[in-house]
């Protein structure tokens, strides 16, 4: 029965099925019971086929109808997904502001009914959009699942707001019209234990079957004025057309007409129909309307139990009345239709009968609760005000578990999640009232119910589930401090659960997308949902643990779309970063301050469990592999530390920390340019907001690392340019014709070779001096790296009273790991910038190297491992040689010492 209609409101306009009333024929109507084939003979004659149900609404529009398919395609891949997403993000905000008012039952049970509303709206669309008759068949049984879904849903939430509301019930049920018919006993009534609870279920559960009834278009009865329904053929038979009484087909000799008995069977179907929506006095109506007013007078005839009877005895009436419906109820006579017996055991209270005839969960539920209902009003009356009449709220469970019957399109639902939510109903149905007992076992099946959706993703009844924890916690009832903790713990698993689902239907998506060598647009829903929901999580460890899921797939999801859209191509600088950015701008709405800096690290963390390099301690530095190119791996490692620089809550000492770290392994690893690469790669703006008490010990590592890669690169320029870029001198026969004296060689040919020898003597003067400045820059930077202020890639030690350092596990490890970079990054720096003297003929200057090397305030030494420092000793001997030979020629001398100590030095 519907919410609207108001009490007593007696009765109503009936609702049939279209064309259902016709206008009075001057002659009996043919029954559309009657076979088509068959003829009847008598006054009565048949001509013609039965009436039959309106088909269809005219021509169909074909351009209409594909729309029309093709916006259902639409609406199952995505577009009620979305709808119900933001609906459910509305829906946490709305218990937000919900806290802050005064009354949080009211508030959160008014956001209850906009969610209904939206409920209804899609229920409203899919129903239109499964009308489309060139849908594809997997197309209409997915639009079938998901309506099945969404009305579970939403009668789950009327149930809630039904159970939940504070005014009293304005129902139109059975009981409340045959078992109140004043004021007084209502407010008597109200304040019998599980009353007005029970009252609250039926009406859900009449609320129910009246929708279905109307969506169905009303009772299926039409022509009303069939003779069928009068017994006119069964009449024309055995009483010259003449009324035949409402005993006749209980005498045992005498039978309907098989067109009757059809026409009895279908009738009270409809009536019960009608019985079983709460829809009584429509029952009489229709009754009436068939012109048989003896079963209308039989449904109203048991009057309210408060009533006098003819005796003046106060519910003698009622009395005698239930006893002859439970007669009937219970009668084994096979001529009184299943469903005429239900319909009078819903009047008496009677239970077998009405179990026989349940179709649905739903059906059997009523069955249940309404007959429970029925003798606990009618005990309570009949007793008066000393009654014991009552219900507990374990009686009101068991009614509900003991419904066995799966209904149909019950088929459309897995079995898991339909036991689930039902289950949820039973509990919800208890309302604000809840006990603390019950109220633990709600949470306890909302946890296992949501990790049952979880594993089904199942998002419609995982969703139901953490907005029905939301609920409980914005209505209120969540405050009490002396609840189990276990409800609080079953809260943040039913609310995670919801959370992780959504994320992983997103990664598993954006998964199918790479495999498919598509592109999908970032999403903000998800983003959103993640963050609305995890945020109401009671363990902050819990919202981490799976937010940061979301946080590292969509760094790692904005990269291959970046390498995806660039193809081969390297587009320096261009990062593309926009789901990372919706993620964590979803985070900083929702997330507190101390939860979004532990998940930014936890997030980095996520990102290098399995690719970072490992620290390669194990091997020597001299054998260490070399990687020449920057792998996506590396690439993706030095963009996870973006998340400590999000300008909403950057945390620049972990972020300095952590480049070095890479920086660190990457190098140890063999893969230099990698360790570059995320050296050059930090943020300049981030720099200018460490200051060296924050992370001195990071800050000296990355000034180190940047005089080192300056080192090398001006180095590298110096040597490619000193190589490869010096002019080449004329042929010989050119400086033969430019030496000649006059008259030895032909004029022209001379000049020309002059000029040529002149060209290249310039150019070889141009070369030496921009040779020498790089040089000079090359061996300022290698000394500005080797001579790095208290030591180049050294810590200042700290010691403490006793005179001993003190340091951290995982400070130990980094010392050994910068020990392990100075053995192969020292040594290099210091061939290189002999190289660089050597080559340039600056042999005192590279000799002076072994001082520098040996000196005591450097202690570059320690460095050195026994082949590096033989290597180093020979280069060191060859500039001393080449020092002796520049004196020896400078003064025109013989070298006296040939085969002697300096060769043996040299070879």
């Amino acid at each position: 029965m519907s919410l609207i209609t108001p009490a007593n409101s007696g009765l109503k306009r009936l609702t049939f099925a279209p064309s259902s009333t016709q206008e009075p024929f001057t002659r009996p109507t043919p029954s559309p019971y009657t076979p088509s084939a068959r003829r009847r003979s008598g006054s009565l004659s048949v001509s013609g086929v039965p009436q039959s149900e309106h088909q269809g609404n005219g021509p169909v529009n074909l351009s209409r109808d594909f729309s029309k398919a093709e916006e259902a395609e639409r609406y199952i891949n995505g577009d009620l997904i979305t709808f119900m997403r933001g609906l459910a993000i509305d829906t946490v905000s709305a218990f937000h502001k919900s806290s802050t008012i005064a009354s949080p039952i009211e508030s959160a049970t008014e956001y209850v009914t906009q969610l209904i509303t939206g409920l209804r709206e899609q229920i409203n669309i899919s129903d239109e959009l499964a009308k489309a008759t060139s849908l594809r068949p997997s197309c209409r049984n997915v639009l079938r699942r998901l309506n099945t879904q969404l009305r579970l849903e939403s009668n789950a939430w009327t149930l809630l707001l039904m159970a939940w509301r504070n005014e009293g019930v304005q129902s139109d049920d059975l009981c409340s019209r045959r078992l109140s018919p004043n004021f007084r006993d209502e407010v008597f009534l109200s304040g019998i234990q599980g009353y007005a609870k029970l009252q609250r279920i039926v009406e859900w559960l009449e609320c129910i079957a009246d929708n279905t009834l109307r969506r169905e278009g009303g009772v299926k009865l039409r022509p009303l004025d069939d003779p069928a329904y009068r017994w006119e053929y069964t009449a024309s038979r055995v009483a010259n057309n003449e009324p035949i009484s409402m005993d006749f087909p209980l005498q045992s000799e005498n039978k309907l007409d098989n067109v009757e008995r059809k026409a009895e069977a279908r009738l009270s179907r409809e009536v019960f129909r009608l019985v079983r929506a709460g829809r009584l006095s429509e029952a009489e109506e229709v009754c009436r309307a068939v012109q048989q007013p003896w079963r209308a007078a039989a449904l109203g005839g048991g009057k309210a139990a408060s009533c006098l009877a003819a005796n003046g005895v106060k519910g003698q009436a009622r009395r005698v009345w239930r006893k002859v419906a439970k007669a009937v109820a219970q009668s084994k006579d096979v001529s009184i239709l299943p469903h005429e017996k239900a319909v009078y055991a819903a009047l008496c209270g009677e239970l077998e009968p009405l179990l026989a005839v349940s179709e649905t969960y739903e059906d059997e539920a009523w069955a249940r609760t309404s007959v429970l209902l029925d003798r606990l009003a009618d005990k309570a009356l009949l007793e008066g005000p000393g009654s014991d009449a009552k219900v507990e709220d374990a009686t009101i469970l068991q009614a509900f578990t003991e419904c066995q019957s799966s209904g149909k399109g019950s088929e459309l639902v897995h079995p898991d999640l339909l036991s689930g939510i039902r289950i949820l109903q039973a509990y919800i149905s208890l309302g604000p009232g809840i006990s603390s007992k019950h109220l633990s076992e709600l949470f306890e099946n909302l946890a296992s119910v949501a990790e049952v959706a979880q594993h089904q993703e199942a998002e419609w009844l995982s969703r139901f589930v953490s907005q029905i924890c939301l609920f409980f916690k914005y209505s209120g009832r969540l405050d009490d401090v002396d609840l189990d903790s276990k409800i609080f713990d079953n809260f943040d698993r039913g609310v995670q659960c919801y959370a992780h689902l959504v994320i992983k239907m997103d990664l598993d998506k954006e998964e199918k997308s790479i495999r498919q060598r598509t592109i999908l647009r970032p999403r903000p829903l998800v983003y959103a949902a993640a963050s609305y929901f995890l945020a109401e999580l009671r363990n902050p460890e819990l919202t981490i643990e799976t937010y940061v899921v979301l946080l590292a797939a969509s760094l790692r999801h904005d990269f291959r779309q970046e390498k995806m859209e660039a193809g081969e191509k390297t587009i320096p600088g261009a990062e593309f970063d926009d789901r990372r950015t919706l993620c964590l701008a979803s985070a900083g709405q929702c997330f507190k301050t101390e939860v979004l800096q532990q998940l930014v690290v936890r997030a980095v963390d996520v990102v290098w469990e399995d690719i970072l390099p490992s620290n390669q301690l194990s091997r020597s530095v001299t054998d260490l592999p070399w990687q020449g190119e920057v792998s996506e791996a590396d690439e993706l490692i030095v963009r996870a530390i973006r998340f400590l620089t999000f300008p909403a809550f950057t945390n620049v000492t972990e972020a300095i920390r952590r480049i070095t770290k890479a920086a660190r392994l990457f190098f140890l690893a063999g893969r230099r340019k990698s360790a570059k690469y995320a050296i050059e790669w930090f943020p300049k703006d981030v720099l200018h907001h460490l200051r060296e008490e924050m992370c001195w010990e990071a800050l000296r590592e990355f000034k180190s690392w940047v005089a080192y890669h300056d080192a090398l690169e001006r180095h590298h320029q110096w040597n490619v340019f000193h190589g490869s870029n010096r002019p080449l001198p004329p042929p010989d026969h050119v400086l033969q014709a430019a030496k000649a004296r006059p008259g030895n060689a032909n004029y022209a040919e001379q000049s020309s070779a002059k000029v040529m020898v002149q060209d290249y003597e310039q150019s070889v003067s141009e070369f030496e001096s921009v040779c020498a400045k790089k040089r000079k820059v090359a061996v300022e930077s290698l000394k500005s790296a080797l001579l790095f202020e208290k030591g180049w890639m050294q810590d200042e030690k700290k010691y403490d009273a006793n005179g001993m350092t003190e340091m951290k596990e995982s400070e130990s490890e980094r010392q050994s790991e910068l020990e392990a970079v100075r053995k192969f990054a020292v040594p290099q720096l210091v061939m290189l910038l002999h190289q660089a003297l050597h080559d340039s003929g600056l042999y005192s200057e590279a000799m002076e190297l072994a001082n520098v090397v040996a000196a005591e305030e450097f202690k570059l030494f320690n460095s050195f491992g026994a082949a590096e420092m033989r290597a180093f000793l020979a280069r060191i001997a060859s500039s001393s040689i080449a020092v002796a030979d520049q004196s020896v020629k400078a003064q025109g001398l013989q070298r006296p010492y040939e085969g002697t100590f300096f060769e043996e030095l040299q070879s």
